[in-house]
């Protein structure tokens, strides 16, 4: 091997570490079924609450997916589960 090739793969070598380890990494969390799918109304609201205090507390980027049909009761939007949505959309998530 002539100098040329060692100073090319070390040039490549340098330039892709580089690449590689210097780059930031983020994780991004989502939540799928909101306002949720499990217990009475009163407990969607205080473990969404709950949950939307810490994810904002330690800065944890999240998104929050909806299933429109479980916003209905009785074929009208039902204010509780309304109001956990504006509670994701107030705590910009």
């Amino acid at each position: 091997m002539n100098f040329k090739h060692v100073a090319f793969w070390g040039f490549l070598f340098i330039s892709l570490s580089q690449f590689i380890y210097g780059q930031k990494r983020a994780v991004s969390i989502t939540f799928d079924d909101l306002p949720g799918t499990h217990g009475n109304k009163d407990q969607l609201i205080y473990v969404n609450k709950k949950l939307l205090t810490t994810l904002k507390q330690e800065q944890i980027p999240t998104i929050g997916f909806v299933n429109e049909s479980k916003l209905y009761c009785n074929e009208k939007p039902d204010e509780h589960l309304m109001s956990v949505l504006l509670n994701w959309l107030d705590a910009d998530m």
